[in-house]
């Protein structure tokens, strides 16, 4: 049985959630910091507790360069210039990956199978090297990213 209910998020209230609780979202958020590319983080798949077909794609990367990938806490993104936005704010963890001759790279984001994660949240952000960037590297814009069934 599947039970309604209605929420504000962690994000102090800004969206409200109607439906069924534990129900995986990745969802696309923010502004990123171009630089002579604009590099995107797309999601693919769902993010579910005990499945392994979820991931985060990064595309309109510089070629052949690395691409490195954070993960944190949900908090509210900083400006940085421009309404470019850092949300990394609480980030805990990274990876690097390299694009390929295309700029894409990807990143399988393995879900342990433990019902005690069910709506937890966290968000996901890349950035490259680019001496055009602010701050010397361009940002993709954030996934927001909640697990579930």
């Amino acid at each position: 049985m599947i039970t309604p209910v209605i929420a504000g998020d962690m994000l102090g209230g800004h969206e409200l959630y109607l439906g069924a609780p534990d129900l995986a979202a990745a969802r696309i958020e923010g502004q990123g910091c171009p630089g002579s590319l604009q590099p995107l983080l797309h999601p693919f798949g769902s993010p579910r507790i005990g499945c392994s077909d979820f991931r985060l794609d990064v595309l309109r990367a510089q070629p052949l360069q690395p691409v490195w990938l954070g993960m944190g806490g949900v908090s509210h993104p900083v400006t940085i210039r421009n309404a470019c936005e850092f949300h990394l704010v609480a980030g805990t963890d990274t990876l690097q990956l390299f694009t390929d001759p295309s700029g894409f790279a990807s990143a399988r984001i393995l879900v342990p199978n433990c019902r005690a994660l069910l709506d937890v949240e966290g968000v996901f952000q890349a950035g490259t090297a680019d001496p055009l960037a602010p701050l010397g590297m361009a940002l993709t814009p954030s996934v927001h990213v909640r697990l579930g069934d």
